[in-house]
């Protein structure tokens, strides 16, 4: 058997959050292999007390800390994936919902590679990947764009598979829903602010050390 974590960064979105989590749960074979991490600012408590009182399982663990804002939402992935414990890192966003069935048996195929899984027609929104990632590199993203931080390094290293994992993004300029604050500020992180000569180059070390992993140089 296999333990995942989930890490879950989620902000004022109560009813979207308790959708996503029980997505996860109910579709999972191996109940006990399983933990959601969720990261709670401290100036969201009510969100914290609402979701307490409608989920109630050891398997999803509740954390509160500084409020980075989503500009540096890079910081709450670093601190839930140092807290995980799974032999695999998912990242999960509080406006998803998971679609398959058994879905960790499709990341149990991977068990032992150095490889970056993706779902269904996503292009890493939702990267799963090996802990020891973090491991070797003390992070899993020094940007925003967590997901795309990841996506770079895959196709640099050209280890992106592809799974059949169907997650559905439910957020406001797809589905229509969850048009909120938090959707608002995502917009406001352009790809400009990712694309620039520091960041570029912090990519191309961390792909480097993992790319030293994979050859057997460390």
């Amino acid at each position: 058997m296999t333990k995942i974590s989930v890490i879950l960064p989620t902000r004022g979105r109560i009813n979207a959050l308790i959708t996503a989590i029980h997505s996860m749960l109910d579709n999972f074979s191996n109940e006990n292999d399983i933990e959601i991490l969720l990261r709670f600012d401290d100036d969201d408590l009510d969100t914290v007390e609402s979701v307490k009182k409608q989920i109630n399982d050891q398997r999803v663990k509740f954390h509160i800390g500084y409020k980075h804002g989503y500009a540096k939402a890079y910081h709450y992935v670093n601190e839930l994936a140092a807290k995980s414990t799974g032999e695999w890192i998912m990242f999960m966003s509080d406006d998803s919902i998971m679609k398959t069935k058994n879905w960790d048996k499709e990341i149990e195929k991977y068990n032992g590679r150095m490889v970056f899984l993706d779902t269904i027609k996503q292009n890493m929104q939702y990267p799963i990947i090996p802990r020891k990632v973090f491991e070797i590199l003390g992070h899993i993203s020094l940007s925003t764009h967590c997901d795309t931080w990841i996506y770079d390094i895959g196709k640099m290293l050209k280890i992106i598979t592809p799974t059949s994992i169907d997650i559905l993004h439910d957020r406001a300029n797809i589905t229509g829903n969850n048009r909120d604050a938090t959707f608002e500020s995502s917009q406001k992180q352009q790809m400009t602010d990712y694309r620039n000569p520091k960041d570029e180059a912090l990519r191309a070390q961390d792909a480097l050390l993992l790319k030293e992993y994979i050859e057997g140089g460390l």
